[in-house]
């Protein structure tokens, strides 16, 4: 909704809601390599264990509720030619209820607690969610200052920033019983026996996440162009986390604060106008992590600030009358106080972490979009990261190993497409994409493989109507993406579309 009363005032409102019923992404966690087997990523699961990559090893049921209500509110209004106010408000509000099964391979002992059963196979467990909630409400007030002083220009953003989220949070977790990678009876974990397990299980287990935590922030921001075609940067962020007392599974955690001054430096220079620019800067980010798991015993600490340091340049170019745009960038990042996954586990399969770590990351990235010939649009892109923990004092084994949290070290993606604009078959195109990414560790022993995705589509647009077909994995690639963890991706599909234009 809009409402503009004057030239001088505009006033915007946005109401979003939504809910969804379905069953979570299946996916593997807890992920390590067994040398004796030859098994270090889920191709060997698959190979070696007999893993079914298209079998699901759930019943019918499991499925999650979710509710979100978000609404936002913004109030623009011009003070004079040179100084604009700009007034932000938003709530949002989720709420979810319901099953979240997961697997990890184990041996079948894990659950008979049986020696002698050596087997291999999918354990089965779930983390439901019981009425949980969480609320957040931020208010924001920018006020935009915009002066020429003879050929110079200068251009200045202060603001304050106020954020406010509550977790009022329940987790229900437990395994639920062990199966083979093959010939199983995988239908018997349901909504029905799932929920019956809940209720009768002495090995279940209840982790509330309840807490509030509070953000200040103030800003300013300024741009200097002192010539045509440079522009400086400077900015200054002032930022403090105030969290209250709370719940994070079975540990009271403490009251705390903490707060950093953060700045920015940077420009921008063209040197050929409208072709050729370069750039720079350096920022220092900072970020409250606030308590993590410590140890197997499940004793949590209130983790330092981490902090960071980046440096970034690069050029820019907009060669051959606009036809082909590039951008060639480097960077390096040195953060300190990381939270660095150990690969143990809590006997609540949290996951262990340790502080004191820090991690290097460079890397270099292109993109292009090039305009060749009517018709015709390319659009790619490529970006190397080589990440390094490189001090650990409280896990040495983790010093010169890539983070499992940092991905693939490649990552490339392009998408080329044609459509004739002219003859008789004005309005037909096609087109065609892909997506590679290269093996991700996560964790010192596994990995998931890499990856190549084709995609390819065809339309045809006329004046009245558009419809169109999609092929995505065209190859029916069996492929893996996580956050240490592994989760199955959609082989070859098909959609089509039909829109009617009015």
């Amino acid at each position: 909704m809009r409402y503009k009363p004057n030239d001088r005032l505009d006033i915007n409102v946005d109401f979003e809601m939504y809910e969804n019923n379905a069953m979570a992404e299946q996916m593997f966690f807890y992920l390590a390599g067994n040398p004796s087997l030859g098994i270090n990523n889920m191709n060997d699961v698959e190979r070696v264990l007999g893993l079914d990559y298209k079998q699901s090893y759930v019943g019918d049921g499991l499925k999650a509720k979710s509710k979100v209500r978000n609404i936002f509110g913004q109030v623009n209004y011009i003070i004079d030619d040179h100084i604009k106010s700009s007034t932000n408000i938003s709530t949002a509000y989720s709420q979810s209820n319901g099953f979240s099964p997961y697997f990890y391979v184990a041996l079948e002992s894990t659950y008979t607690k049986n020696p002698l059963d050596t087997e291999l196979g999918v354990m089965r467990a779930d983390q439901s969610t019981r009425d949980s909630k969480k609320t957040t409400f931020q208010i924001q007030q920018n006020f935009n200052f915009d002066y020429t002083f003879g050929k110079m220009r200068n251009r200045t953003v202060i603001g304050l920033d106020y954020m406010q989220t509550k977790d009022n949070q329940l987790f229900i977790s437990g395994d639920f019983d062990w199966v083979p990678f093959k010939n199983g009876n995988y239908s018997n974990m349901n909504n029905h026996t799932l929920q019956d397990f809940y209720n009768t299980s002495n090995s279940v287990g209840e982790y509330p996440v309840i807490g509030e935590l509070n953000t200040y922030s103030g800003y300013i921001s300024n741009v200097f162009t002192p010539v045509e075609g440079l522009n400086i940067l400077a900015s200054v962020r002032y930022e403090n986390n105030d969290s209250k007392e709370g719940l994070l599974y079975s540990n009271v955690t403490k009251a705390y604060s903490q707060a950093a001054w953060s700045p920015k430096l940077g420009f921008v220079y063209e040197f050929v106008p409208s072709k050729f620019s370069v750039f720079g800067n350096y920022q220092n980010s900072f970020k409250s992590n606030g308590y993590y798991t410590i140890d197997k015993q499940n004793n949590v600490a209130l983790s330092d600030p981490e902090k960071a340091n980046q440096f970034e340049g690069g050029l820019k170019m907009n060669i051959f009358n606009n036809k082909i745009n590039a951008t060639l960038s480097y960077y390096t990042i040195n953060v300190k106080n990381s939270l660095l996954y150990t690969g143990e586990y809590t006997d609540t399969f949290q996951s262990v972490q340790s502080q004191s770590g820090k991690v290097k990351s460079e890397g270099v990235e292109l993109e292009v979009n090039a305009y060749l010939v009517k018709g015709f649009s390319f659009v790619g892109g490529l970006a190397y990261n080589n990440a390094k923990v490189t001090e650990n004092p409280t896990n040495e084994s983790l010093v010169g190993t890539r983070p499992t949290t940092a991905g693939s070290e490649w990552l490339a993606n392009f998408n080329a497409s044609y459509q004739f604009l002219d003859g008789a078959i004005k309005g037909f195109g096609f087109g065609i994409g892909g997506n590679y990414a290269s093996k991700n560790q996560v964790n010192s022993t596994f990995y998931l493989p890499e990856y190549f995705i084709v995609n390819a589509n065809a339309f045809y647009d006329a004046k009245k109507f558009r419809v169109g077909v999609k092929v995505d994995n065209l190859t029916n690639e069996h492929y893996w993406i996580g956050y240490t963890t592994a989760n199955p991706q959609q082989l070859v599909n098909v959609s089509g579309s039909l829109t009617f234009k009015f």
